[in-house]
């Protein structure tokens, strides 16, 4: 049995003006839209945005992912990266108290890929490995 049901999974890219501020009404909006591609999205993966986020930005951010998931009929899936264990343990908290089940949690500590490693990357796993 699978844990995770197949599909496509996509990131929603949390938008912010000049000011360092969220815009909430693109956020939502482009979360509305991406939710008629696929159910399964999530916030704050390993794009960077993770563990660049304050606490106020990570909590706003994530409440109103978590409502328009909601609203939409979808389950919201949150990433939790930092190099602070009590930190990603404050972030799941705060997630469990919203109602969030489902999260990615990532060390931010990676290095560069190596060229077979970038080519396994690219490659689906239905494809065949290149020569």
């Amino acid at each position: 049995m699978k844990r995770f049901p197949a599909g496509i999974m996509c990131t929603c890219v949390v938008p912010w003006d000049e000011q360092g501020e969220f815009i909430e009404s693109l956020f939502v909006d482009q979360v509305r839209r991406m939710l008629t591609l696929t159910p399964y999205r999530y916030i704050f993966g390993t794009a960077g945005e993770g563990y660049a986020v304050s606490d106020r930005q990570f909590e706003q951010t994530t409440r109103v992912f978590h409502e328009a998931m909601r609203a939409g009929g979808a389950e919201a899936m949150v990433g939790v990266i930092s190099l602070s264990l009590p930190t990603m343990i404050e972030r799941i908290e705060f997630c469990r108290r919203l109602g969030i089940r489902r999260f990615q949690v990532s060390l931010p500590s990676w290095g560069e890929l190596t060229d077979a490693e970038a080519v396994r990357t690219q490659t689906p796993r239905w494809m065949p490995e290149p020569p």
